[in-house]
């Protein structure tokens, strides 16, 4: 190990830890994409997330920066390692030994230092190249899709900003004023003071017709307040009991794409409760979407304008020809570049060539730089079992 940091040190350095980074926005990974033609380094460990075996974490993240160490010292013998294990330093600090994340990743390069949780599960990859390894930064970006909710009673109604499973109430938004008045039951009334009980002005309204007409009233509003608060491509999720819930899908105008109803009265749950239900529906929603994307390859096929294999895709992604990528996300096999950067080869070829430990996140990259779109698809979920297809611009 060259001079300077040791693991040991790094150990005892940790004993006051905070929460990572719990979102990725999408500027974010553009700034770790930006750092590609540098030194970059990327270790992502799964962890314990519960039980006693969270007190080995820590051995493990110790572990993978000194297999990191070792690969360095492979790599690049007469370079010391004592910047980026400097660096490394007050992102460790960052991890929450008490409640932490099911997977952690560090980032490193000269000009960025970040960690970042991961709310799922990923394989411990140890990776020292010219750019970040992203794959797993793609899947929670695209898991952290922005959305509302929107929680409805006869009494009130509450919009929330939501990403992943963090929910935030916007609380100036003018629906709260709209449930103001408490229900009322509107009596019959007679036609004249003289005339007893033989006539009747007006007839009394059955409790279920009350109850409709007072929603659908409140609900048109609202809708109409959250509407202020949409943003293309923007899934909006409604709690509300299940009468109340088919009110306001008759009288939307959300949609019908991008709404999810949720059947759940949502008078005396707390926000963690709220996520608890939601949470779940989403993530069906968002998996819905690549599913969509799969038909429109399936429909593709005959037209020519599909790719598939990681050698085909690779060419297409090269010439700017992808205009969508379906990567299976367990896919992960080396690639070999030689002097010809539109021909990968699967096997090291006889003349010089360049190892890509990753061929398949050196795809991902290009597709992205060419404004291509990638999305990361469950294992074994894709056409007649392939691993990478690409729906092509012409």
């Amino acid at each position: 190990m060259a001079a300077g940091l040791s693991i040991r040190y790094l150990h005892a350095q940790t004993k006051n830890m905070a929460m990572p980074a719990a979102t990725l926005r999408g500027e974010e990974l553009s700034i770790l994409r930006s750092q590609k033609g540098s030194t970059c380094i990327s270790i992502i460990v799964p962890l314990a997330k519960y039980g006693p075996e969270r007190e080995q974490n820590k051995r493990l993240v110790d572990k993978a920066i000194q297999q990191a160490e070792e690969l360095w010292d492979q790599l690049y013998p007469e370079r010391p390692n004592t910047w980026w294990l400097s660096k490394i330093l007050p992102l460790k600090e960052k991890l929450d030994p008490v409640h932490p994340p099911q997977s952690v990743g560090f980032f490193i390069s000269e000009a960025v230092q970040e960690v970042y949780s991961f709310p799922f599960v990923t394989k411990e990859k140890i990776v020292i190249g010219d750019s970040f390894e992203i794959r797993d930064l793609l899947k929670k970006a695209q898991d952290d899709q922005p959305y509302l909710l929107l929680t409805l009673t006869l009494q009130k109604a509450q919009l929330y900003q939501g990403q992943s499973t963090e929910l935030t109430p916007l609380k100036q938004t003018g629906l709260s004023s709209l449930f103001k008045e408490a229900f009322e039951y509107d009596r019959p009334s007679r036609s004249t003071s003289y005339a007893g009980q033989a006539h009747v002005k007006s007839f009394e309204k059955e409790k279920q017709e009350v109850i409709e007409e007072r929603a659908a009233k409140h609900f048109r509003m609202a809708d109409e307040i959250v509407r202020h608060y949409h943003t293309s491509a923007t899934p909006l999720l409604v709690m509300a009991d299940q009468q109340l819930l088919s009110i306001y899908e008759k009288i939307t105008n959300w949609p019908a794409d991008w709404l999810v109803p949720v059947a759940k009265d949502p008078s005396h749950l707390s926000e963690h409760q709220l996520s608890a239900h939601c949470w779940p529906l989403l993530k069906k929603f968002l998996d819905a979407s690549i599913t969509r994307q799969i038909e429109k390859y399936n429909e593709a096929i005959g037209t020519g304008h599909t790719r598939d294999g990681l050698q085909a895709c690779w060419r297409a992604a090269q010439e700017g020809n992808c205009l969508c990528l379906l990567v299976d996300e367990s896919y992960h096999t080396a690639g070999f570049l030689g002097s010809d950067p539109f021909h990968l080869f699967r096997k090291p070829p006889m003349q010089e060539h360049r190892v890509l430990t990753d061929a398949v996140d050196d795809l991902i990259e290009i597709v992205l730089e060419k404004r291509g779109k990638v999305l990361m698809a469950e294992p074994d979920t894709l056409p007649m079992g392939k691993k990478v297809v690409l729906i092509t611009r012409y």
